[in-house]
C-alpha cells in the first residue's frame, strides 16, 4: 500500500479523533464513515489481512447475537430494533479501525494523540464552565447544583462528560508516561493534556468516572518499570492529595455516605437484580427496562428509572446472564489480547497499555453508573481501543515513515 493511499484510508479515524470529544452527532457520523469505509477495504485482500484475531470476531459476534436473540424473544415486551442497533454499532469500532488503520500504524498513534488533544482543548471550556456557568451549547448560562456549577463539556450530562474524560485521561496518562517525561523539553504536550484533563474530570464530579479513574490508574503505573513505576506513583499520590483540598469534591464525596443519600441507586440494583431472576436466559431485551421496572419497583425513592446504574446488571437486564456473560468474555478477551501485545509493540506500545487500564478503568465505574451505552463514552471507548487493537503485533518496519510514540 503507498503512503498516499494509507492516508486516504486513514481519513475518516482523524474525523472520528477530531469529533469525538466536541459532538455526539460528529462523532456518530465520523464513525459511521469509519464503518462504511471498513466495509469497502474489507473487500481487499489487505483489509482482510488486518483483521483483529479471530477470537475477537467470534466474541464479538457472540455478544451481538445474544443481544439480538434477547430483542428477539423478548416477548410479551416489545422488540426494539432500533435500540439493538443503537446499543451495538459502536462496539463495531473493535473491528474496523484495526481494517482502516493496522497497515499504517503511525496513523493509529497520530489519532490516540489527536483525540487526546481534543479532549484537551475541551477540558479547557469545562473548567471555564465550571467557573462561570457558561454554556456555549444553549447558550444560556448553566443552573448551579448546590452552588456549583458542573462541568459538561459540549454534553448533556455531567456523567457523560465524565465518563469520556475518565477515557481520554488514562490514555493521555500512558501517553505522559512514554513519551512526556523527558527532562530537557521545556513543554510537554502529554503531560499538559494529562493535567487538564485531569481537571475536567475533578470538575465533572462524576464520581463513579473518579474512582475507575483512579483504579485505571493504578493498573496503568503497575504495568510500567524502573522510574516511570515511581513517577507514575507520585503523580498518582499528587492527584489524589490536590482532589481532597478541593472543598467541592471532599462534599461530593461525603455526600455519598449520607443516609439515605444513594437510595435511587440502591434501589434501583435492587429492582434489576430481582428482574434478571424473574428473566435469567436472555432478560427482558434492549429498550425494555423500563417493564422492568414496573414489575419489580421496591417502595421508596427513584430519582430516575432509566437504567441500572450499573453497567453489569444492565447487560444481565437487557440480555440475560448470556448477555452478562458474552459482555465479560469480550472484556477480558480485548483486556488479554492488549496486554500481551503490549510487551512486543513498538513504537505505540503506550495504547495498548492505556487500553488494558482503561478497561478497568471503565469496568470499576460501571459498577456505580451506565457508562457502555452511553454514546458519549462508548465512542472514545470502542474507537481507542480499536486503535490500540490495530496496533497489535503490527510493529512498523525498520526505518517505515512516521513519527515514533
Amino acid at each position: 500500500m503507498t503512503r498516499d493511499t494509507a492516508t486516504l484510508w486513514a481519513l475518516p479515524l482523524y474525523a472520528m479523533a477530531l469529533a469525538t470529544p466536541f459532538s455526539v452527532g460528529g462523532g456518530n457520523l465520523a464513525a459511521g464513515l469509519i464503518l462504511a469505509a471498513a466495509a469497502l477495504r474489507l473487500g481487499t485482500a489487505a483489509g482482510r489481512a488486518a483483521l483483529p484475531p479471530r477470537s475477537l470476531l467470534w466474541a464479538l459476534g457472540a455478544y451481538l447475537a445474544v443481544h439480538a436473540a434477547a430483542t428477539l424473544f423478548a416477548a410479551p415486551y416489545p422488540s426494539h430494533w432500533g435500540k439493538w442497533l443503537e446499543e451495538m454499532w459502536l462496539k463495531l469500532l473493535l473491528v474496523t479501525v484495526p481494517v482502516l488503520g493496522a497497515a499504517a500504524p503511525q496513523h493509529l498513534r497520530r489519532a490516540v494523540r489527536i483525540v487526546v488533544l481534543a479532549g484537551a482543548l475541551v477540558a479547557v471550556y469545562a473548567v471555564v464552565q465550571h467557573f462561570t456557568g457558561l454554556e456555549l451549547r444553549r447558550g444560556k448560562e448553566l443552573e448551579p447544583i448546590g452552588g456549583t456549577y458542573f462541568a459538561l463539556g459540549f454534553f448533556s450530562h455531567h456523567l457523560s462528560y465524565g465518563g469520556q474524560v475518565l477515557v481520554l485521561w488514562i490514555f493521555a496518562a500512558a501517553w505522559a508516561l512514554d513519551r512526556g517525561l523527558a527532562p530537557r523539553r521545556p513543554f510537554s504536550w502529554p503531560l499538559a493534556a494529562f493535567v487538564l484533563l485531569a481537571c475536567g474530570l475533578l470538575w465533572s464530579y462524576a464520581r463513579s468516572a473518579q474512582v475507575g479513574a483512579v483504579a485505571g490508574a493504578i493498573v496503568l503505573v503497575l504495568l510500567q518499570r524502573g522510574w516511570r513505576r515511581r513517577w507514575g506513583l507520585t503523580a498518582l499520590g499528587v492527584i489524589l492529595a490536590a482532589a481532597a483540598i478541593v472543598p467541592s469534591t471532599r462534599m461530593r464525596f461525603a455526600h455519598f455516605f449520607e443516609a439515605g443519600a444513594e437510595q435511587t441507586r440502591l434501589n434501583l440494583w435492587r429492582s434489576a437484580i430481582d428482574g434478571i431472576a424473574a428473566r435469567p436466559l436472555l432478560g427482558y431485551g434492549p429498550g425494555n427496562f423500563r417493564h422492568l421496572m414496573e414489575q419489580h419497583a421496591y417502595p421508596g425513592v427513584y430519582e430516575a428509572k432509566g437504567h441500572a446504574h450499573d453497567d453489569f446488571l444492565m447487560h444481565a437486564c437487557n440480555a440475560g446472564l448470556l448477555g452478562l456473560i458474552a459482555a465479560l468474555v469480550l472484556l477480558v478477551l480485548v483486556t488479554v489480547l492488549l496486554w500481551r501485545a503490549s510487551r512486543r509493540v513498538a513504537p505505540g506500545g503506550w495504547v495498548l497499555l492505556g487500553g488494558v487500564a482503561v478497561q478497568f478503568a471503565i469496568s470499576v465505574a460501571g459498577l456505580f453508573q451506565v457508562y457502555q451505552t452511553d454514546d458519549e463514552v462508548e465512542m472514545a471507548l470502542y474507537f481507542l481501543l480499536g486503535c490500540g487493537l490495530g496496533l497489535m503485533g503490527r510493529p512498523p518496519r525498520a526505518g517505515a515513515a512516521g513519527p515514533a510514540g
